[in-house]
């Protein structure tokens, strides 16, 4: 068997964990993969929910709480900033996708506006960032997350284009 990519781990802290990975033997093709599971248990501090270094500075408008990140610049084509809008719901229904820290912390927009939601006590955040992706931030439609007892809508809105 050979690796064709290195793996890391990354956005872990103490607890139990599961490893699984799927490859093949290049004598029985791609067709004749077979996967390998492993259990695990990671002594270290709880991973904390932080926002990231790309955050260059926050303000309030109103009641929504505007963070504005580093993580790209503006193109010649560019004029304002996409956003990223994350709204905490009322009321504990069930609905939504139940996310764990170790999942907010690798999608870099929600854990941004996750925790500044929670380190602020606001019920809403918009993240201002130039993004790539179209549609912006790769959302297509609305999404609503789970996480931590708090469910919120997701959304996304394109900024102005020359």
């Amino acid at each position: 068997m050979q690796a064709t990519e290195e793996l890391t781990v990354a956005g872990l802290g103490g607890g139990h964990y599961a490893f699984g990975t799927e490859g093949w033997f290049k004598s029985r093709g791609r067709e004749n993969s077979i996967a390998l599971a492993a259990g695990f248990e990671l002594h270290a501090d709880p991973l904390q929910l932080t926002p990231t270094a790309a955050i260059a500075e926050t303000e309030w408008d109103g009641e929504t709480l505007v963070a504005r990140s580093i993580r790209s610049e503006a193109d010649a084509d560019t004029d304002q900033p996409d956003a990223f809008i994350l709204e905490r719901l009322d009321g504990s229904g069930s609905d939504g996708e139940q996310r764990i820290v170790e999942q907010v912390v690798r999608d870099e927009h929600l854990r941004d506006t996750i925790a500044l939601s929670r380190r602020h006590d606001v019920d809403r955040v918009r993240l201002e960032e130039f993004s790539r992706s179209t549609p912006a931030f790769g959302l297509r439609d609305v999404r609503t997350v789970a996480f931590r007892g708090n469910r919120y809508r997701v959304t996304a809105e394109r900024g102005d284009r020359s």
